[in-house]
């Protein structure tokens, strides 16, 4: 990943002296040239990124409210270059979160991908950007609300093409602070609904939020999975599993559970357990 390399145009049409000056976070100049008749919307030919891809380098938030008042610029908030970059991505990298809070009041779109599968968060993570990475994440998580989708909790759905999310890849890279932060964002996120769920089921009702639902699922699932590989069971263990078998919702209950319980025997593994029996009175019960 890395930050990209960047190469200014020589400034002989005065499209290219607006990117030049975009770069810059030249405002003066930016607003001369835009009265002069300057194009925002043409792109250079190394990258194919328009002036508000080089506005996003210097993170000028002036310079980018300039080029959102020219009518071209309305549409290119989501422009993809070359490498199927966005401004969003570029001032991810960079960590400028004033110009990523500007882009995303423009609709700039936060989980649009590079050509190597990346979001922006990946690059604000990749980079140890604390306050971008977390704006980020909760726009993600608010405009999931507002358009009433689902949001996965895992991040399994942004794994860019090397399988990694934000959070591993922060991880990896030893930003460790950064990952926490992100965990905690999402346990934020999720915890009233839990909480929620748990005060009912002590009055005897279960309401699953279908938003967490199948995210949780597949974690605990992959967490069996990943303790089993990790911690063998003794021989005489394995033998009593014979027959183990899979269902649409993971594991077959008896065997799932006879895992659980022969794991946390030998190993005192604490798995949490999420059952798929529920009652959700929003739809009939089946």
């Amino acid at each position: 990943m890395g930050i990209q390399c960047m190469l200014v145009l020589p400034g002989r049409t005065a499209e290219r002296k607006l990117r030049r000056a975009c770069q810059q976070g030249n405002s003066e100049e930016v607003r001369g040239l835009l009265a002069a008749g300057c194009e925002p919307a043409a792109t250079d030919e190394a990258f194919e990124r328009t002036a508000l891809h080089w506005a996003a380098l210097s993170g000028d938030v002036e310079v980018g409210e300039l080029l959102f008042t020219h009518p071209s610029t309305i549409s290119l908030f989501d422009a993809q270059d070359l490498s199927n970059f966005t401004a969003l991505h570029i001032a991810a990298e960079r960590g400028h979160t004033g110009f990523i809070e500007l882009l995303i009041r423009h609709r700039a779109d936060p989980l649009l991908r590079t050509s190597a599968g990346n979001t922006p968060l990946h690059y604000a993570a990749f980079n140890n950007h604390i306050e971008a990475a977390q704006f980020i994440l909760n726009t993600s998580i608010s405009n999931s609300q507002d358009l009433d989708l689902e949001f996965d909790v895992t991040l399994s759905n942004m794994r860019n093409n090397d399988r990694q999310t934000p959070i591993e890849l922060a991880q990896s890279r030893g930003h460790l602070l950064l990952a926490s932060r992100l965990e905690d964002i999402l346990e934020d996120f999720v915890r009233p609904i839990i909480e929620h769920n748990e005060m009912l089921a002590s009055h005897g009702l279960l309401v699953v939020n279908h938003r967490i639902q199948s995210a949780y699922l597949e974690s605990i699932n992959q967490t069996i999975a990943e303790n089993v590989a990790s911690r063998p069971l003794a021989p005489c263990d394995r033998r009593g599993l014979r027959g183990f078998e899979t269902s649409p919702w993971g594991t077959k209950p008896a065997a799932a559970q006879q895992l659980r319980d022969r794991i946390q025997e030998h190993r005192g593994i604490q798995i949490h357990r999420l059952q798929p029996n529920y009652t959700d009175f929003n739809r009939p019960v089946r």
